[in-house]
């Protein structure tokens, strides 16, 4: 179930990134439930109900009822959200000043020469290409 959450956020994030104006996609649900099957068994259609609550209500009812935890999804969300962010320069700045402080360790005087460096070669587009070498982007 893990898997599924993580195809479905990386399937979100691809649709984010890719055009999408030259697609449409129509999703068309029905369901008939009586009161009555209500009544009996609350928890034989679980799924019609989920449609029926909010987000935090929803989320604890993915969690216990199909072993995808919370936090697992919000874990994926914020990633997501992180690499919409690091698209652009302003984010990809952020991004890469807390990469440098957690993974090596650095200052903000350490930082300051890459983000010199980094803001002259490319100007924090991950876009970016140097025609003459070949090199690209920003690592």
């Amino acid at each position: 179930m893990k898997r599924f959450a993580a195809v479905a956020a990386f399937t979100f994030l691809f649709l984010q990134v890719t055009d999408s104006s030259h697609a449409s996609v129509t999703v068309e649900l029905s369901a008939a439930v009586t009161i009555e099957e209500l009544a009996q068994n609350p928890w034989k259609d679980s799924w019609l109900r989920a449609a029926e609550m909010d987000l935090p209500a929803l989320m604890a009812f993915v969690d216990s009822k199909s072993g995808i935890r919370a936090a697992d999804l919000q874990a994926v969300s914020i990633l997501a959200t992180r690499i919409f962010q690091a698209r652009e320069p302003k984010g990809a700045r952020a991004a890469g000043k807390e990469i440098a402080k957690e993974k090596y360790g650095w200052g903000s005087y350490q930082f300051g020469c890459l983000n010199t460096l980094w803001t002259k070669e490319s100007h924090w587009n991950f876009r970016a290409r140097n025609p003459r070498t070949g090199a690209y982007g920003i690592p």
